[in-house]
């Protein structure tokens, strides 16, 4: 039986007012029965009245009897009795209407309207139309045969009386029985029907109890422990009926609702640990890497400021991050490489400058000797000899130095090289930061982007009312979590621009190392022209020397000339030795470290940097 709860509450309702009605019904209809003009009372009033019509005979008659007595006694009174004859004639008459429309059993009513009757019309035409008549005559004859016809017609229908009298007290008591089994009857009924109509009721109210009351009690004591937060217990009157059913669904899904939201919760929340730890790791790593950048930039920069003030031990033994450990070991061999050249520069130019001493001295030498060659010309051969050995040395390591001046240059030309190629490590370096950056504002405007759709996506939660709370604390995470990608994009776009800025001040300042090597190989090629002069000018001397072994005997004729030739020699000796002491005190402001010092193992391979 499918029944909604408001469908039974009205069956119920329909059963009581049922019984109710029932009972009203009976109650009334045992009232109206039993009540005193009902028909029980009426059947009994009906048989009593006809007993006291009856028994005695009818008073109608009787009378109109003994009025006929008495008017024979009495003539001169006979107008007052014919007057009650009279009306005794028409009472009788009335009354005769009034049993013939009686309710009275069919036995009764025709002995009483017709049997009786047919006597009582044969008495009143006697009586008034012969007995009366005859008093008032004073027929005596007639009076005696009137009187004996009446009295006949009198015993006869007090005959008949007395039979409808018999009959009338059983049928009055029969009726008076009947009453009672009626009574006994309603009675019973109207005990009977409440009993039934209570039981009715009692079994609407256990079937509202049981289908309704209790379920809805269960139903709200499982509701209540929900509230407080009791997802534990099972469903209650899974098969209840009615809306109880449908409750009970609703609570399911309710309940089902409930356990999603708070594994949508937990699950947000493990989302939101993760990307907190992700974040923190990521931030972790971008401190990792901004401090290892910082760090290579520190070293580079701390490498070139000592390069540009001329140190070239400023070797960089730290140890750099992979991504940065080329970018090392080029620059402590561009270093070691240019601290090698220089030491051999600085080598050379103290030989030249130790020559163009020595060569300086021997101009003066030779001017003093030119003075005194007159005098002291058979010294010349030896001193020739002397000179002409010195001259070969000087030329031989003039060639030496015009050697090592051009093997300066290439080293010069190759730490350019060097140095190029830093910058351009350094200028990748700086687009890569560049490029970073691009990264960063784009990540931004997603980050700025998801702000939007979650700040959409609350309004949408919002309009959607209770169903989309949970969907707008989403979009509440989804937006605080966007907001926080935008601020930490910020602050590595801020940090990346620092490092940016580092870069720039790294390349800016190898590229005026750049420009300070190409001087330094501008200076050394000019170096390499001076000793090639000078190597030149001694394979000159070399060879006129050896002419002045085989021309002793002119010495006399180019005493002059070898005067001047070395006037000439000693000023180009006091300008090399003044060159030799600028490129001297030029060099000298490298720091190129003890000769015995041990270049740094920058080919050496190094561990990943943690």
């Amino acid at each position: 039986m499918n029944l909604s709860a408001s469908q039974a509450v009205k069956l119920v309702s329909v059963i009581i007012c049922g019984a109710l009605a029932i009972i009203a019904l009976v109650g009334w209809l045992a009232m109206s029965r039993l009540e005193v003009t009902g028909p029980v009372y009426t059947q009994i009033a009906n048989s009593q009245g006809l007993i006291g019509d009856i028994e005695p005979p009818p008073l109608y008659v009787v009378e109109a009897f003994l009025d006929a007595n008495l008017a024979i006694q009495n003539p001169g009174q006979l107008a007052t009795y014919q007057a009650e004859i009279a009306a005794l004639h028409q009472q009788y008459t009335a009354r005769h209407a009034y049993w013939s429309s009686a309710p009275l059993p069919g036995a009764l009513k025709t002995e009483i309207s017709t049997t009786s009757d047919a006597y009582v019309q044969q008495f009143w035409p006697v009586l008034e139309q012969r007995l009366l008549p005859a008093i008032a005559t004073h027929n005596q004859a007639q009076i005696s045969q009137s009187l004996a016809q009446l009295t006949q017609i009198y015993s006869a229908h007090r005959a008949i009386v007395q039979d409808i009298v018999s009959k009338a007290e059983r049928f009055n008591t029969t009726a008076q029985q009947n009453a009672r089994h009626q009574i006994h009857h309603y009675t019973l009924l109207l005990t009977l029907v409440p009993l039934l109509a209570l039981a009715g009721v009692g079994a609407g109210l256990w079937f509202v109890n049981s289908l309704l009351l209790r379920p809805l009690n269960q139903i709200t004591r499982y509701m209540t422990s929900l509230a407080t937060g009791d997802f534990t217990a099972d469903i209650p009157c899974r098969d209840a009926q009615f809306e109880i059913g449908d409750i009970v669904q609703a609570v399911s899904v309710f309940r089902a609702v409930i356990l999603n939201e708070r594994e949508a919760e937990a699950n947000l929340a493990a989302a939101r640990a993760n990307a907190e730890a992700e974040r923190a790791r990521q931030q972790a790593d971008a401190a990792t890497a901004a401090a290892a950048q910082k760090f290579v930039v520190d070293s580079l920069a701390s490498g070139l400021v000592a390069f540009a003030n001329g140190d070239l031990t400023c070797h960089i033994h730290e140890w750099f991050s992979a991504e940065y450990k080329t970018l090392r070991m080029d620059f402590n061999h561009a270093v070691t490489k240019m601290q090698e050249t220089m030491r051999r520069i600085m080598a050379t130019t103290n030989t030249v400058e130790s020559s163009a001493r020595e060569i300086m001295q021997a101009a003066s030498d030779l001017s003093r000797r030119s003075e005194a060659q007159a005098a002291r010309l058979e010294e010349t051969a030896a001193a020739l000899d002397q000179i002409t050995d010195t001259i070969r040395r000087t030329s031989s390591n003039a060639h030496e130095a015009a050697t090592i001046a051009a093997s300066a240059r290439a080293d010069a030309q190759a730490s350019g090289e060097v140095v190029h190629k830093t910058v351009t490590a350094m200028t990748g370096i700086e687009d890569s930061s560049r490029q970073i950056s691009q990264i960063i504002g784009v990540i931004d405007e997603i980050a700025f982007q998801t702000n939007l759709l979650a700040l959409n996506a609350g309004v949408e939660a919002a309009r959607a009312g209770e169903a989309g709370r949970g969907f707008a604390v989403v979009a509440t995470e989804v937006r605080a979590l966007a907001q926080r990608s935008a601020d930490a994009a910020k602050e590595i776009k801020t940090i990346i621009s620092a490092s940016g800025e580092q870069v720039e001040t790294g390349v800016r300042l190898v590229d005026e190392t750049g420009k300070a090597l190409i001087r330094i190989n501008e200076q050394v090629n000019q170096l390499s022209e001076v000793v090639q002069r000078i190597a030149t000018a001694a394979s000159e001397q070399s060879s006129n020397l050896g002419q002045i072994n085989d021309s002793v005997n002119e010495m006399d004729k180019v005493t002059q000339q070898n005067a001047a030739m070395v006037e000439q020699t000693s000023a180009a000796s006091r300008a090399l030795a003044s060159e030799a002491t600028g490129l001297a005190r030029l060099v000298g402001e490298f720091r190129v470290g003890e000769e015995t010092q041990t270049p740094a193992p920058v080919l050496a391979a190094e561990p990943a940097y943690a």
